[in-house]
Order: structure tokens, then C-alpha cells, then sequence
């Protein structure tokens, strides 16, 4: 994690802005002023980058937000993620070169689009789990071989699906992913015929209770046959409201019928979790 890195970082990542350029500096030379938590950040870097189930708790854990909010280094989650680019270099030879701009939107859409001074750490997160995953994107979806069935936990090669975030999740483009997707898995993974999976919000019971039978989420669902995971208004924050708590929802903006109605549970004190989803065959 030096100087020289963040550069080759940004350039790889095509991000030609004088002002991040800056703070990524910045913050560095503040990190490397202080051994003890370089050390410390070095290590959970390595963990997120070698141990999956390790990434997979600090969604759940707070220890990471208050080691980064302790440190008072703004830039901490960018440096963090951008000195990953080697990893995603050796896996881009090899997977989907799609993942990149994926990465380099968590590297910047909130600092662009929402107005933050760094990147969150759930963005931080996904980057790093981009980073190190093995994953294609064909069209509208994204495709990850995992060698653990997320519904039995037993060891087996599966495909996961995640849904991109950014565009609207229509039926036609999903389905149209999802006919192609067999013999892209097939050349790149050498699978033939897994199950599919799905963990997401979007399949989340309580959510499926409340959108409209013709709505993108409500068909989206239909094409799996579902089990409840665990709790996940923490998700919902993120990704319906762009935030990454909130300790009021009456303050919940209103702008969409989805953000409406999730508003409306939340004040009733109602509970949302994880669909865990088996694709139908």
C-alpha cells in the first residue's frame, strides 16, 4: 500500500481526477504515519482478499466501520480497495472483464453521484468481493461459482446470482441472461448444469407481500423457489434508500411506491429477511 500503487491503481481503473488523486495521498500519508493501525488494516485487507466467510461477517459486524471511523482518515476505504487491483488483474484474465467497471462504480459513485466524502464501507465490501470472486456478466446478471450451497452449507460447486444494481430489473433482460448464461458458465467455469442461487433482498417474503403481482420484483421472484434468510433492513437501507443506517425512518425519503410502502412496515416496526433462492429448473 504505497504511492506508487494508488497511482498504478487509478490509472488501471481510468480514474483521471486531480481532487481523488489527492486524497488518496493524503489519507495515505496519514495511514503510514501510524505503524500500529497500517498493520492492522494490512491484515483485514489480506483476510477480505483470502477468506471468504471473513468478508461475508463484516456485512454483518461493526468491527470494520469502527476501526475506519476511529482512524478519522477519510479516504481509508478507497486506499483500501484501489491497492486490491493486482488481485482483480490476475482474475480478469480469467473472468469477466465487465467486473471492473463495477468496481471502479464503487469506487466512485458515492463519492459522484451521492455526495459523500469517501466510499462506505459497504461499497467497500462489495469491491473487495468483486475483486476476489470468479465471476462472468452476461446482460442483466451477474454469475459467481461458489463452492458451498448457501442453502445446506455442504461443499458443492454451484452458481450464485447477483443482480447489478443501476438499471431496472426487467423480466425479459433477466430471462434473456439467464438462457445464455448456461454456455458462458460452461466455458468459463467448465460446469455443466448447476443450481442456480439466489440471496437477496429482492426475494425477501416481506417485500414480495407488498410490490404490485406485476412488478419486476414480484416475477423476478416466481423464477425461484424460496427460503427465508436472515434479517436484512440493513440491505434494504443500502439499496433502496442509499443509506447505511438510519435511527429515524420517519425521516425515509418517499420517492418511489417501493420506498413508500418499505417506509410504511418499517414504522409499523415490521421486519424484513433474506430470500435464500433455489432457481426453478
Amino acid at each position: 500500500m504505497n504511492e506508487q500503487a494508488i497511482k498504478k491503481a487509478l490509472k488501471y481503473y481510468h480514474i483521471d481526477n486531480p481532487d481523488y488523486l489527492e486524497k488518496c495521498l493524503v489519507s495515505l500519508k496519514e495511514l503510514n504515519k501510524n505503524s500500529s493501525l497500517k498493520k492492522e488494516i494490512l491484515k483485514i485487507q489480506e483476510r477480505m482478499l483470502e477468506d471468504e466467510d471473513y468478508l461475508k461477517s463484516l456485512w454483518n459486524k461493526k468491527d470494520l466501520e469502527e476501526i475506519l471511523a476511529k482512524s478519522k482518515i477519510t479516504f481509508l476505504t478507497n486506499i483500501i480497495l484501489l491497492s486490491c487491483f493486482e488481485t482483480l488483474k490476475e482474475n480478469k484474465r480469467k473472468f469477466s472483464k465487465k467486473v471492473k467497471q463495477r468496481i471502479k462504480e464503487s469506487l466512485t459513485n458515492d463519492i459522484d453521484i451521492r455526495g459523500y466524502e469517501s466510499i462506505r464501507t459497504s461499497q467497500l465490501l462489495w469491491g473487495m468481493y468483486l475483486t476476489k470472486s470468479r465471476i462472468i456478466e452476461i446482460g442483466r446478471l451477474q454469475y459467481e461459482l461458489s463452492f458451498k450451497n448457501p442453502l445446506t452449507d455442504k461443499k458443492e460447486n454451484v452458481i450464485k446470482i447477483h443482480i447489478p444494481r443501476g438499471k431496472n430489473l426487467a423480466i425479459k433482460e433477466v430471462k434473456r441472461s439467464l438462457t445464455k448464461a448456461p454456455k458462458k458458465i460452461k466455458k468459463y467455469f467448465k460446469l455443466e448444469n448447476p443450481q442456480y442461487y439466489c440471496s437477496s433482498w429482492l426475494l425477501s417474503e416481506e417485500i414480495s407481500n407488498i410490490v404490485d403481482d406485476n412488478s419486476n420484483i414480484k416475477q423476478f421472484t416466481k423464477l425461484f423457489d424460496i427460503k427465508k434468510g436472515e434479517e436484512c433492513t440493513s440491505d434494504i437501507l443500502n439499496f433502496v434508500y442509499e443509506l447505511k443506517e438510519c435511527s429515524d425512518y420517519h425521516k425515509l425519503p418517499e420517492n418511489t411506491s417501493l420506498q413508500k410502502k418499505i417506509k410504511k412496515c418499517l414504522l409499523e416496526d415490521k421486519k424484513f429477511f433474506l430470500g435464500v433462492g433455489l432457481l426453478k429448473k
